[in-house]
């Protein structure tokens, strides 16, 4: 089944339509905990698309997003939000670090998103084996998990080129039927507005492969559609605190 979606990308002054796969939600445990206001972990787990980086201004990523999207959709929520990603990983170096930075926190929900290191480091056949090995993981500690695709890349990066990350795109799509485990298709949603418009493409991005704060809006909005059933708008984000105090406390 295929919906329409529209994307109003805030700041851009500029909408795109695209026709991506519905992703299947998460289960109606979790968003019950959610909805009633019980405790709930979420880890988002992969490279540097999802961990705090310059690309989005070091302050916060779609793993934020995501927990901001949710308490809009459900005012009630208790969320502890566990941003798990490290940049230059693949699947390999996640499945060293899963004990430490995601299955210690007992997170009710892992979503796991890795594939564009993967795709210049690992084999088809290992990088399917890997997310499989991840979703039991997080299956056999009792949490659910979700997968997400890596977004679509430009095609001047030689290492990931974009035939590449395509195919390990539809690993993940694969391993997620297989495994009956839920997809956002975020490689789906960013090629169909780079097909359609390379111009509003650029614009979410960073670079050639690493979305930028708008692009991390698109991230965080589909996959708190995918959990809730519900669209929410991060078109309008709340202001940052100061950022000498936090890096004060940080340091």
């Amino acid at each position: 089944m295929k919906i329409s979606i529209i994307f109003l990308l805030g700041g851009l002054g500029l909408s795109a339509w695209a026709q991506a796969p519905a992703a299947s939600g998460a289960g109606s445990r979790l968003r019950d905990m959610i909805e009633e206001g019980r405790p709930v972990k979420i880890a988002c787990f992969g490279d540097s698309v999802t961990g705090v980086y310059y690309h989005t201004g070091t302050r916060r990523a779609w793993c934020d997003l995501l927990g901001l999207a949710l308490r809009r959709i459900y005012p009630q929520a208790r969320l502890e939000m566990i941003n798990a990603g490290v940049s230059g990983n693949d699947t390999g170096d996640g499945l060293k670090r899963m004990e430490r930075d995601v299955l210690r926190h007992s997170p009710q929900l892992a979503i796991i998103m890795f594939g564009l290191n993967d795709a210049r480091s690992q084999s088809p056949a290992t990088y399917r084996k890997n997310l499989g090995t991840m979703v039991r993981r997080v299956r056999d500690a009792g949490a659910e998990a979700m997968l997400m695709t890596p977004n679509a890349v430009g095609p001047d990066d030689p290492l990931r080129p974009p035939r590449i990350v395509a195919e390990y795109a539809q690993i993940m799509r694969d391993v997620g039927s297989d495994l009956a485990v839920p997809v956002v298709d975020a490689y789906a949603t960013f090629a169909v507005i780079q097909g359609a418009d390379p111009a509003t493409w650029r614009r979410l991005m960073s670079d050639t492969i690493h979305p930028n704060m708008r692009g991390h809006r698109i991230f965080a909005e589909e996959t708190a559609q995918a959990i809730s059933g519900r669209f929410v708008s991060l078109a309008e984000l709340p202001a940052l605190k100061p950022g000498l105090p936090f890096v004060l406390a940080r340091l």
